[in-house]
C-alpha cells in the first residue's frame, strides 16, 4: 500500500497539476456569485488582470498608496 503524499511535499508542478481542476471550479463560483478573478499580469509586475464575468480590467496598482487605475478594459 502507497503512503500519498501531503499536496505541499510535492513538486510546484505536479501540485499545479494536481489542483488545475478546483482552482477552475472555484474561479467559475467566483464569478457565477458576482465576484472576479484576479491575475498578476505576467508583461509588468504592477499590473493586474481583473477577470469579471463580463468583462476583463488590466488595472495598475501603485506601489506607494495601493490605489489602482484602469489602464484597459474588454468585454468577454
Amino acid at each position: 500500500m502507497s503512503k500519498s503524499k501531503h499536496i505541499f511535499q510535492l513538486p510546484p508542478e505536479e501540485q499545479q497539476e494536481r489542483l488545475r481542476s478546483r482552482i477552475a471550479e472555484v474561479q467559475e463560483e467566483n464569478l457565477n456569485a458576482g465576484l472576479y478573478n484576479i491575475f498578476q499580469d505576467d508583461r509588468s509586475k504592477d499590473q493586474l488582470i481583473l477577470q469579471y464575468r463580463d468583462h476583463t480590467e488590466v488595472v495598475k496598482v501603485d506601489k506607494i498608496t495601493g490605489t489602482t487605475r484602469v489602464v484597459t478594459r474588454s468585454s468577454r
